[in-house]
């Protein structure tokens, strides 16, 4: 299964590694589960279809602050940055 909350610590430690492409691609994916499926506690790797609880709230947080990073990063503002900001 995928768990947002792997794709989370992955894409900080990819980032933090210089694998910025392939973070990036990670938070893409992520997204678009969620996007796609819902706020579901994990996802079919294959299908794409959410299981466990649905309105998972931590694939929410989770998800809001990829959000919040990928918006930081395109500002150009670390992801340090995108952790302290409200807005």
């Amino acid at each position: 299964p995928v768990w947002l909350n792997t794709n989370w610590l992955l894409e900080a430690g990819l980032r933090q590694h210089g694998q910025t492409r392939l973070a990036d691609e990670i938070v893409a994916s992520s997204l678009r589960l969620v996007a796609d499926a819902g706020f579901f506690e994990y996802f079919d790797p294959f299908t794409g279809a959410g299981h466990g609880s649905a309105d998972f709230g931590w694939s929410a947080a989770l998800a809001i602050d990829l959000l919040r990073r990928r918006r930081a990063q395109r500002r150009g503002l670390s992801t340090r940055a995108a952790s302290t900001t409200t807005r």
